[in-house]
């Protein structure tokens, strides 16, 4: 795409590379629903926020360093008892709704 080749340079510059990622698919999309142009842009501008809100956690998480992911499936058995009897203990007091209290 011709108009594509001409963007780029000028998005670089402005620092949002990352339409280009996105341009074509939205366009097309554009095309088929006959979007209009606010709308279209409002579209290309939602894709490099999500783009960049990723980027930026992407970079917190490894500038973290976490040696490893926990999920609550990999804790250990005494871990495991210790948050069942806080969440007994919570629910007692009225903190924890029981799923058949809805």
């Amino acid at each position: 795409m011709e108009l594509t080749h001409q963007l780029t340079p000028m998005l670089r510059t402005l620092r949002l590379s990352g339409i280009l990622e996105t341009l074509e698919v939205r366009n097309r999309q554009a095309v088929e629903a006959r979007t209009s142009f606010v709308e279209f842009l409002a579209l290309l501008l939602q894709d490099e926020l999500e783009r960049r809100a990723q980027a930026a956690l992407h970079l917190r998480l490894r500038r973290a360093a976490f040696a490893f992911d926990k999920t609550l499936e990999s804790f250990d058995s005494v871990q495991r008892r210790v948050m069942c009897s806080e969440a007994q203990r919570l629910a007692v007091h009225g903190l924890v709704l029981s799923p058949h209290s809805t």
